[in-house]
């Protein structure tokens, strides 16, 4: 049989790495889409210099069967020494990944920290595509001693936090972290780069940092990590989880440039794929009228609003939380008077001869777009109409106008750059899509939930 992949014979090498060909011959997958997605994970991992020096296991969960979803990308050999999983209990396995069932299912990916491991210099990855609930107890991947004092997990939403520890337990005072979360949906990371330095991500954006000396080791833990559950050791799998888990990763410590880098490639990986879960991410526009208000987008997806038409004050939120194919739209009303918004390196209100990316308006002007001071497109009209910012996976900025593309930026922008907004437009509606998705709010409501 001969794949052929965007006209390119995927068999022997012909366009596709020999490494993911490894992994697609050993898992046997067949699937076009799938085979391009591999292809492009890998290229993107070793663009970032991750591949090779900071990947240990790499399970994509790709193939839709127990057989496909237990290969190590990094080393698709069926070994114990490669790292691939051996599935026990109940565990779903389809084009989404893998879903245990909560009570019993899990896999044995065995990696040992005590011998693979890497003390003061690790990190643990997965994407779950499902939110979970408040009280739930369980551990996405982690194992455990006996007595509790030494842990290595990944919990995504434990009781509304973040739980992650490094060979740390909150009771007894070492290493962890906790910060809130309320949606286990997204892709997340925890990371030690030294006794003192540990953080959390969500989405390539830091949830916090522990950044404490402490005297670590992983001399108890000589039982392997497990998905889908903690090994306990001397009790074996508990805390199970019954998320739909996409793709996890195991290796040395990440810095934060890394994480970005992680996050963009794991992101275009599952929007190719049709998994990419759209969830927008905390942010708050500082919005007024004459009563005062704001309104807020929470992990949700709640709007809350009060009052009927409101200016913009200022306000920003992290881009690299709408996913990979981004649009920011804005309706002015017909009062809208001066203002800009759209795309900047820096936080905070900007200024019309320093944003990197805006629709813009002054007093007396057309509506216009500014990129650093310049003026690249005249509009010539005043108008109010829709006029959106899209930016597209590769990073290329295009302008919209009532839905017709008028002018496609030559600058790019970078995963880690902010939606921004300031000045005196009245807002009938906002919108903001991620991929395929559309989420919106009508600014004339009391409440709106986006989706």
């Amino acid at each position: 049989m001969e794949l052929l992949f965007n006209g390119v014979l995927a068999g022997g090498g012909g366009g596709v790495d020999p490494d993911a060909q490894a992994f697609i011959t050993a898992a046997g997958i067949t699937d076009p889409t799938q085979v391009g997605a591999i292809n492009t994970l890998v290229g993107r991992l070793k663009t970032a210099s991750l591949w090779a020096t900071k990947l240990q296991a790499i399970y994509p969960y790709v193939g839709g069967s127990a057989f496909s979803h237990k290969w190590n990308l990094r080393d698709p050999r069926d070994l114990d020494a490669a790292f691939r999983i051996v599935w026990n209990g109940s565990v779903t396995h389809d084009a989404n990944g893998i879903t245990p069932d909560g009570t019993t299912g899990y896999g044995d990916t065995k990696f040992v920290p005590n011998t693979s491991g890497t003390v003061n210099n690790s990190h643990l990855s997965v994407y779950s595509r499902s939110s979970g609930a408040a009280g739930q107890q369980c551990w996405e991947i982690g194992s455990l001693e006996n007595s509790g004092v030494q842990r290595w997990g990944l919990a995504v939403r434990r009781t509304n936090t973040l739980l992650a520890e490094f060979y740390g337990h909150a009771v007894l005072g070492k290493d962890y972290l906790e910060p809130a979360n309320v949606d286990a949906r997204g892709f997340f990371v925890v990371s030690r780069r030294a006794s003192n330095d540990m953080s959390a991500y969500l989405n390539g954006v830091s949830k916090g940092n522990a950044a404490t000396a402490q005297t670590n080791t992983f001399s108890s833990l000589t039982g392997p990590l497990f998905v889908g559950a903690t090994n306990q050791l001397g009790t074996g799998a508990a805390q199970f989880s019954g998320k739909n888990l996409a793709f996890a990763s195991i290796g040395l410590g990440l810095t934060d440039a890394d994480v970005v880098a992680l996050n963009a490639a794991v992101t275009e990986y599952q929007t190719t794929l049709g998994r990419y879960v759209g969830v927008i991410s905390p942010m708050a526009w500082t919005l007024n009228n004459t009563t005062n208000g704001n309104v807020k987008v929470d992990a949700t997806g709640q709007i809350g609003i009060n009052g009927a038409y409101w200016w913009v004050s200022s306000g920003y939120s992290a881009l690299q939380t709408f996913g990979t194919k981004r649009k920011f739209t804005f309706l002015p009303t017909a009062s809208s008077t001066l203002g800009l918004w759209g795309i900047n390196d820096v936080t905070g209100s900007p200024q019309y001869d320093t944003i990197d990316f805006a629709w813009s308006k002054k007093l007396s002007e057309n509506y216009k777009v500014r990129e650093n001071g310049t003026v690249k497109y005249d509009s010539g009209s005043t108008s109010a109409v829709s006029l959106d910012i899209q930016v597209e996976t590769d990073g290329t900025v295009k302008y919209y106008r009532s839905g017709s593309l008028v002018y496609t930026s030559a600058s790019t922008v970078s995963a880690n750059w902010y939606w921004v907004a300031a000045g005196g437009y009245y807002v009938f509606d906002t919108s903001f899509t991620t991929g395929d998705t559309n989420y919106s709010a009508n600014l004339t409501s009391s409440s709106i939930t986006v989706g």
